[in-house]
């Protein structure tokens, strides 16, 4: 399918699909579905302030019953929510209010859920260092003498740790990559499935414009809604099998509240006033319970700085122990080629300013592409003098990185730099 083909479709699904319209349009529909691809890209990705964050491992629970097929995990509080959920849509087919279908079974076991980014961002970096590798490998081929070849003397353009790691800026800043975790929570790669807040329901890729459709149409879309309403969830407006735990909730339920959805009557519009309170607060502290943030913000997440060094490290030491040695090649007068085998040398042992400035760079070669370059380096700047500041003033090393990342990230703001932040996002997308 065409990349027309696949745009022309999208626009027949917004436009076929009656169960909702946009945000400045009436509609019942639309205040209890997440647009996650427009509205809410970043959702549980970021926490109120903007800083990328990813989910405690130990706060991920199994929200499946035994002998479910699918073994699937999702954060604490989902499970709570989902389990009532379920037994919910069990006593509705019970008593014949919803008759399966192809979509909507006798039951709703989670089919997919969390998807552990802590342990593919490990799998991506190695896939990383292969990709750079080769690209090297390409890259310095086509940039020796005209007539030298390089079958034992690869990478002549890198002699040092230092050309490695400029070779590394470029190649990530070019290509739109990340090296950093908060880089790759920022990515496409990191998926709204990533941070333990949704459950899908139906296997299908959501790519398939048809099925998304048919699954909206279905007979029972309007009583899946309301049990997904009564028990804080809301539906992926763009892939109607997935539910997110609403956190914008205290947990308070709506059972005594009297639901009536109808496609053809938009009108009508339940008064549950209660079910969603606007504090802050208590929005930012779901995340401080059950997240951990993806920078190098605090104590618990200073391991990832310490994560990003070894990373850099590691690189250079592989690449080293592959190919000790690069070609010093020389024209003489008589246009004929010379080449002398040099050792790189083994990895330098640097100061842990040259590190802390690394990481900055690094953060602004995989934020080149959607900020300023000018407002990138001057925050650079002046992060990096604020690290140099606290070691003056007698502050730990550990504490004058935190603060000059805590700088970078909040004058960045991360993704809420580049979009509304949640609370922003709240008070344009409130609920009833």
């Amino acid at each position: 399918m065409s990349i027309k083909d696949i745009f022309n479709n999208r626009k027949e699904y917004d436009r076929e699909n009656t169960n909702f319209s946009y945000p400045n349009l009436p509609s019942l529909y639309t205040k209890y579905y997440l647009d996650s691809w427009y509205v809410f890209p970043y959702y549980g990705k970021v926490d109120t302030f903007g800083i990328p964050v990813m989910p405690s491992l130990s706060k991920v629970k199994y929200c499946s019953y035994g002998n479910d097929e699918n073994k699937v995990l999702v954060l604490q509080p989902v499970v709570d929510y989902f389990l009532k959920l379920r037994e919910d849509y069990l006593d509705s087919v019970a008593v014949n209010s919803i008759k399966p279908t192809k979509y909507f079974k006798n039951d709703i076991p989670p089919i997919k859920g969390f998807i552990n980014g802590h342990e593919e961002y490990v799998d991506k970096m190695n896939n990383l260092y292969v990709d750079f590798v080769n690209y090297l490998q390409n890259t310095t081929k086509s940039s020796l003498p005209s007539g030298l070849s390089p079958l034992q003397i690869k990478f002549s353009l890198i002699k040092n740790y230092d050309d490695f790691i400029n070779e590394l800026l470029i190649y990530i800043k070019n290509n739109n990559l990340y090296i950093t975790r908060a880089g790759y929570v920022e990515s496409l790669d990191y998926s709204l499935l990533h941070t333990g807040l949704a459950l899908e329901i139906y296997k299908e890729s959501s790519s398939n414009d048809q099925e998304r459709k048919n699954f909206y149409n279905d007979a029972n879309g309007d009583a899946y809604l309301e049990l997904c309403i009564r028990n804080n969830f809301k539906i992926d407006r763009e892939i109607p099998w997935r539910t997110y735990l609403d956190i914008r909730t205290k947990g308070k339920g709506i059972q005594d509240k009297v639901l009536s959805f109808s496609n053809t009557d938009p009108s009508v519009s339940p008064k549950i006033q209660d079910y969603i309170p606007e504090f802050k607060e208590d929005i930012q502290l779901f995340f401080d319970t059950y997240y951990i943030k993806a920078v190098p913000y605090d104590d618990i997440s200073f391991v990832y700085f310490a994560e990003f060094m070894n990373i850099i490290n590691n690189y250079y030491s592989f690449f080293n122990q592959s190919y000790p040695f690069y070609g010093d090649y020389k024209i003489n007068e008589c246009g004929k080629a010379s080449v002398k085998r040099v050792s790189r040398g083994s990895l330098p042992v640097f100061e842990m300013d040259y590190y802390v400035q690394l990481y900055l760079k690094f953060r602004n070669a995989e934020l080149n592409k959607v900020v300023d370059e000018n407002v990138l380096q001057d925050i650079y700047n002046i992060s990096y003098e604020i690290y140099k500041q606290k070691l003056t003033n007698g502050n730990t090393l550990k504490e004058s990185i935190i603060s000059a990342v805590k700088y970078y990230t909040d004058n960045i703001g991360t993704l809420a730099y580049r979009n509304p932040s949640l609370y922003e996002l709240d008070e344009k997308e409130k609920m009833p």
